[in-house]
């Protein structure tokens, strides 16, 4: 199987290394695949494509793609290891980043907490947890910009989501996290259908 390198961050001692993600094909579609995991990383949506592969420790198991729709809708995929040991996904690294997105924005017009899930071709439902915010980015003169944080675990892994985009973007990038999850394959073999709100 061939590999290939989406593209370098910044070297490993002063953050997040550059990742390689296998190239391969999935029902017909070239796609992008974690080799430890097993999840695939869509290379393209409509309007996103991956911009950036970054790695989080030196076997490669701790990653995340930064999507990006010009500069009004980003969109970061994180895949890492569960610690069923510790808090997982719902604990304190859930936590952490709602914490820091929230320290991006000043000061956040109107934030929430909702459970959500989606639902594998399987029928299982996948709970996660997911903060919404709104409010203007530090640094940036311009319009207010919505946000959120959204995490799953699942088995041995855990899949976040980090989104920044224009209120009127909304629904384009629900649409890119909707077959994102489709074509992931996260959390059960097989595809992954539809998304929708827990409770």
């Amino acid at each position: 199987m061939a590999r290939a390198v989406v593209t370098a961050a910044t070297s490993w001692a002063a953050g997040p290394a550059e990742h390689e993600l296998e190239r391969a094909q999935v029902g017909g579609a070239a796609m992008l695949r974690h080799a430890a995991s097993g999840v695939v990383f869509l290379p393209w949506y409509r309007g996103f494509r991956v911009e950036r592969v970054y790695r989080y420790d030196d076997a490669g198991r701790n990653v995340s793609a930064r999507y990006a729709a010009g500069p009004a809708a980003l969109v970061s995929v994180y895949v890492f290891p569960s610690d069923r040991g510790s808090d997982g996904a719902v604990g304190a690294t859930f936590e952490a980043s709602v914490r820091d997105m929230l320290a991006g924005l000043a000061p956040p017009l109107w934030a929430h907490e909702r459970g959500t899930a989606f639902a594998s071709a399987a029928g299982e439902a996948v709970a996660g947890r997911r903060v919404e915010a709104c409010g203007r980015v530090v640094d940036d003169p311009g319009p207010p910009r919505q946000v959120f944080v959204e995490a799953f675990e699942h088995g041995a892994w855990v899949l976040k989501f980090r989104a920044t985009y224009r209120a009127e973007l909304r629904a384009d990038v629900e649409g890119f996290v909707c077959a994102w999850l489709a074509a992931s394959g996260f959390g059960a073999p097989g595809a992954l259908t539809r998304r929708r709100a827990a409770g």
